[in-house]
């Protein structure tokens, strides 16, 4: 995920593209996140682990628990905070 932008396959094939907003570790469980978007929206933001296979591939992971979904809402408001 060294580009900004993230493609997703869908179950009938067709690929769809997003924009990756922000990636991060979680500095205890070294666990990787990414939020994104869909390109050209600014409404609806996703969130989800990743493990990257090499440089242009990776797999996507659903988050699973509130408390993720709490831990990465915290780092996207002190992301936004500090770049304004």
């Amino acid at each position: 995920m060294n580009d900004n932008r993230l493609f997703i396959q869908s179950e009938d094939g067709t690929e769809e593209e997003f924009e990756i907003i922000l990636t991060f570790e979680h500095p205890q469980t070294h666990v990787n996140y990414v939020v994104y978007q869909k390109t050209g929206e600014t409404e609806e933001v996703y969130a989800a682990r990743y493990t990257e296979k090499n440089d242009i591939s990776g797999t996507l992971i659903p988050i699973d628990s509130e408390d993720e979904y709490e831990m990465i809402q915290e780092v996207l408001y002190s992301f936004f905070d500090e770049e304004e």
